[in-house]
């Protein structure tokens, strides 16, 4: 198995950015996959916490207000959502 982690780019925000559209494809897929199943939430809070690693990884520090849990559905939704567009808009 080839380690996705080795090809990355050595700047860290290009390191990120790129990881990030690996990580939306593999989402949007399984979103695909899941044909409307009810699992959105699942397969964005995967997506979301593997971007907080990768941002950890790389001392970036431009998710910090994601990592604390959400109390209920509703917040961990919105914040989800709000991440996932903060990542569109500047690594789109």
């Amino acid at each position: 198995m080839e380690n996705e982690y080795m090809d990355l780019p050595d700047d860290p925000e290009e390191a990120f950015a790129v990881f990030h559209r690996r990580k939306f494809s593999e989402l949007e897929a399984d979103w695909v996959e899941s044909d409307g199943r009810n699992n959105y939430l699942h397969c964005a809070r995967k997506y979301v916490d593997i971007m907080i690693l990768c941002d950890e990884v790389y001392n970036l520090n431009t998710l910090e207000d994601y990592k604390l849990v959400p109390v209920n559905y509703n917040q961990s939704h919105l914040k989800i959502q709000n991440l996932m567009m903060k990542f569109h808009f500047r690594f789109g």
